[in-house]
Order: C-alpha cells, then sequence, then structure tokens
C-alpha cells in the first residue's frame, strides 16, 4: 500500500531545486480521483508517493534502475523500459501524466528532442487528463514551441518559471530560500520552466 503521509517534500540543498519539490508537493495531491498515474522517467520511482492515482506506471529507460526501484516497493507495479521519444500512446497512456527534472536537464537527453518529447507526453495524456514536467538547460530555446504544442493540446496551461538561487547551500537555507520563492513569485527568477497542464483536450 503506497504510504500518503501528506510530508514527504524530497529535500535539495539547491534552493531551485527545494521550490520545484514544494511546488511537486501542492500539485500531485491533484492526481486524486484521476486511475491511472503515470511516471515518466521515473528514476527510482521517487514521486510513487507523490501519486494519489488508483493505479502508478513507471516508464524509464533504464531497465536495471527500474528492476531495483520495483524490488524496494511493497506493491506489484507496471513498468516500461522507454525513451520518452519512442513512447507510443497505445502501450503507455494515462490520466495523470508526470516528467520531471529530465527534458534538458538529464545529462542523457538530446535538447535536439525537446519539442518531439513534450508532444510524445502530451500524446499518452488521456483526454481530460493532466500533465505536469518542467524543462532547463538547452531545452529553454525551446519554450515559445513548447507552450504551442500545449496550447493546442491542452484546454488550461499554466507555466512558473524558476531558478534563482541554484548554487548549492545548506539544507536550512535551501528550505527558508525556497518557501520564500514558493511563497513570492517575484522571487523566482528565470532558467527553468515548470507546467502543470490541465483538461486533454
Amino acid at each position: 500500500t503506497r504510504d500518503l503521509n501528506p510530508f514527504i517534500i524530497r529535500l535539495s540543498k539547491r534552493p531551485a531545486k527545494q521550490l520545484l519539490w514544494f511546488i511537486l508537493d501542492r500539485d500531485m495531491k491533484n492526481s486524486a480521483g484521476f486511475e491511472s498515474g503515470v511516471d515518466i522517467a521515473c528514476g527510482d520511482m521517487f514521486f510513487y508517493n507523490y501519486f494519489r492515482t488508483n493505479k502508478y506506471i513507471a516508464v524509464d529507460a533504464d531497465a536495471e534502475r527500474l528492476k531495483k526501484a520495483q524490488a524496494k516497493l511493497k506493491e506489484e507495479i507496471v513498468s516500461k523500459e522507454q525513451f520518452i521519444e519512442d513512447m507510443n500512446p497505445e502501450e503507455i497512456h494515462g490520466d495523470f501524466v508526470t516528467c520531471i527534472q529530465t527534458i534538458g536537464i538529464n545529462n542523457d537527453f538530446k535538447t535536439d528532442h525537446t519539442v518531439l518529447a513534450v508532444e510524445k507526453l502530451c500524446g499518452v495524456t488521456n483526454k481530460g487528463g493532466t500533465l505536469i514536467f518542467n524543462i532547463g538547460g538547452g531545452s529553454m530555446q525551446d519554450a515559445e514551441e513548447i507552450e504551442k504544442v500545449l496550447n493546442k493540446n491542452f484546454r488550461k496551461v499554466k507555466r512558473i518559471g524558476y531558478g534563482k538561487f541554484e548554487k548549492e547551500t545548506s539544507n536550512i537555507l535551501s528550505l527558508l530560500l525556497a518557501y520564500g520563492m514558493f511563497k513570492l513569485p517575484f522571487l523566482r527568477g528565470k532558467g527553468f520552466n515548470y507546467y502543470y497542464c490541465e483538461d486533454k483536450i
């Protein structure tokens, strides 16, 4: 059984990343009531406990990492070895889809595949569903094109820019700075975009 403890915020010594964890802690609660959740580029499946969906589907390009992560969980889950760019909506799809810290952020991600990756994320999101993801690095140059793709696929698209205080600091200072940015949006800076897309067309 999933641990639905409300305080499962991941900690980071980088305030910008800590802000992302605060935002996700808030927004992932909206997955309650959806049937299926898809955690794309799930890595160690940390976000497994953030999903309130009835079903959890893990997707990652690293088969070995998927196997290790699943071995630690108490529940049998569906997992798929797949690159984002190769995902087929007939095989992988869900009502609440996430892809965190991957597009333009993961060293293995090819930034010239950014728009294609976002199109694939939209494709695997079921009609009426929600998509959450973030981008950074070289993928930021495609932000305008990304928003065009999202606006064609979703009735409501919210973007949060952030990235200030990216350098590593102490856990306490990181939490304080991130909380300040969470409450006061003008402090967040730029360099990364977080997207919350609702009601897939």
